[in-house]
């Protein structure tokens, strides 16, 4: 899953930077993390965010600042 996330930022990162203020990644959840999220709950539960948050976050602690 890291290798997964990881691939997510690196491809989101540049249009992050270029696009969004520096303050976008101050948030309890950054930016980059909120999005890798958003395409994994897509791909693996077909857009179903409750289990991704279910599985991501409680159960993996993939995203460990929510």
């Amino acid at each position: 899953m890291w290798e997964e996330i990881d691939f997510i930022r690196s491809v989101v990162s540049p249009v992050v930077e270029k696009h969004y203020p520096s303050k976008a990644n101050h948030e309890k959840m950054s930016l980059y993390d909120l999005i890798a999220f958003g395409v994994m709950a897509h791909k693996h539960f077909d857009g179903v965010y409750k289990r991704a948050y279910r599985v991501f976050i409680e159960e993996l602690k993939l995203f460990p600042k929510v």
